[in-house]
């Protein structure tokens, strides 16, 4: 991430990581959500089920909180 940042935003990066909580349950759950998908369906099919549902999870949590879509 280093290589692709200007040098002048070199000091701002440790902050954005920072802002990021670490959760490392959240890939294996993903990963494991997604291999149980593909017994039933094709990998492609799974990654395009998984993106509608995020688009659809923001569009719920911008409906149910109007400071959101400020």
């Amino acid at each position: 991430m280093y290589r692709l940042t200007q040098d002048n935003f070199h000091a701002d990066l440790p902050g954005a990581f920072a802002l990021v909580p670490h959760q490392p349950a959240g890939p294996q759950v993903g990963d494991l959500l997604a291999g149980a998908g593909t017994k039933i369906l094709s990998e492609g099919r799974v990654l395009l089920l998984g993106g509608v549902l995020c688009i659809a999870v923001a569009w719920l949590a911008a409906q149910l909180q109007p400071g959101l879509r400020k």
